[in-house]
């Protein structure tokens, strides 16, 4: 099966869902802010270390030469980021009216964070198998 008709598949599954299994609506409508926010969350933290973790990498980027207060730019807007982001989740998280304190919302929610890791250690157990080293990715910009 492509990944389209699997798009599509999918896609058939949660519009039945969302008509016709209520506590599915609150599963979308949340996770339709709460996803987006933790992945900028996750993106503000990488922003925060980066100049630190690959400090040859970051050098190299013209964003390097700005240091208001002494500290890097892209770790001030890190944080920044991160605050606010973080601010929407917990927002969300606080606010029981909002549906997401119910638990189809919060394990579906969780079940695809936990999916996203699974997924990626076992593609990093099967490339490896096969003599494939897909950390290289995550080494060098662009990897070789």
């Amino acid at each position: 099966m492509g990944p389209v008709i699997l798009s599509m598949v999918i896609s058939v599954v949660a519009a039945y869902l969302f008509d016709y299994w209520p506590p599915f609506y609150s599963v979308i409508t949340v996770g339709s802010v709460m996803g987006p926010a933790a992945v900028v969350f996750v993106t503000s933290i990488a922003a925060i270390l980066f100049p630190k973790r690959r400090r040859e990498i970051y050098e190299q980027a013209p964003v390097a030469r700005y240091k208001p207060l002494g500290i890097p730019l892209i770790v001030l807007i890190g944080l920044a980021s991160a605050l606010a982001s973080f601010s929407v989740d917990a927002m969300y998280l606080g606010a029981p009216e909002l549906g997401y304190n119910a638990p189809v919302p919060v394990a579906f929610t969780f079940g695809i964070l936990l999916l996203g890791f699974l997924l990626y250690y076992v593609n990093y157990a099967y490339q490896k198998a096969k003599g494939v080293d897909i950390t290289i990715a995550f080494k060098q910009l662009p990897p070789d």
